[in-house]
């Protein structure tokens, strides 16, 4: 039965999970269908069916091997969305004008929300290879790193509202807090 379950759950799932990705990025304006040229081209959609493809990819070729690593489909499905929202941040950074806000950013930012969205560092993981060390303990600063990793992620914000023509007004029917880009896994707005 086992591996020819998951096969079966990814072809039952592959739609529903490209449309959850998409629902899920395409409230942030910056990624958006923004263009007029080619009429059709939304990064938000080619980004949700990448992080899709990839984390099923990683549900096939590594746990495959680990019988009952899913109990159901139904909990197949919900891993998948968070593997598959995990990937598509991967991603995030990736359309033109975002890497053109991030370009613009100092060395230091641009790497931090580099290690942040592309290998999904932690605070610690962050304080580690800042080597910020925290006074008087044997322990890295995690609470730095999250604030150098927010202040980073902000002026990203900043530069995308600008980009974007975005201004500085929370967006109509959302809350401020939301923002116009999707936040690195753990991060807080």
């Amino acid at each position: 039965m086992w591996p020819d379950e998951i096969s079966a759950w990814m072809s039952e799932a592959k739609g529903d999970i490209e449309l959850w990705l998409h629902g899920r990025l395409a409230h942030f304006p910056t990624l958006r269908d923004h263009r007029n040229s080619p009429p059709a081209f939304d990064d938000a959609r080619s980004i949700a069916c990448e992080g899709a493809a990839r984390a099923m990819l990683l549900a096939k070729e590594f746990l495959v091997p680990y019988r009952g690593y899913f109990g159901a489909y139904p909990e197949y499905l919900r891993w998948l969305r968070v593997a598959g929202y995990r990937q598509a941040l991967r991603l995030v950074l990736n359309p033109e004008r975002i890497d053109l806000a991030l370009s613009q950013l100092p060395p230091a930012q641009r790497r931090l929300l580099q290690w942040r969205y592309l290998d999904h560092l932690s605070d610690e993981e962050v304080a580690r290879v800042l080597n910020l060390h925290d006074p008087g303990r044997a322990l890295f600063d995690a609470a730095e790193a999250r604030r150098r990793s927010t202040a980073a992620f902000r002026a990203l914000e900043e530069r995308l509202r600008t980009i974007f023509h975005l201004g500085t007004a929370p967006l109509a029917g959302r809350r401020d807090a939301e923002g116009v880009f999707p936040l690195f896994a753990g991060g807080e707005r």
